[in-house]
């Protein structure tokens, strides 16, 4: 049976609650932090790549939520596209200052 209406939000409040400000007010916090003290290229590749992976490990963590190998490979992939992205970044960056 699905869980819907005024009765069950209220009843999960607390996970409702505790999802929200781990999932969006803690990074966010954490970014603008973040940004303040890295360059915006290298702020806005590690957003792409830490968010979801993030996602993935808060779910887990609060609501047992299972990984999949599926879930396993794009996490994968997004942190080798990340590493990939930033050498080819930085070796462009330090090629064009010689």
């Amino acid at each position: 049976m699905p869980i819907s209406g005024v009765g069950a939000v209220m009843e999960n409040i607390h996970y409702i609650l505790t999802l929200g400000i781990l999932s969006t007010t803690l990074p966010y916090a954490l970014l603008s932090y973040g940004l303040e003290k890295t360059d915006a290229s290298t702020g806005s590749l590690l957003t792409l790549v830490t968010f979801p992976l993030a996602s993935i490990v808060l779910a887990y963590i609060v609501i047992s939520e299972i990984v999949s190998l599926r879930t396993y490979l794009g996490g994968s992939l997004l942190i080798l596209a990340g590493m990939v992205v930033l050498l080819k970044w930085k070796h462009k960056r330090h090629f064009l200052a010689h």
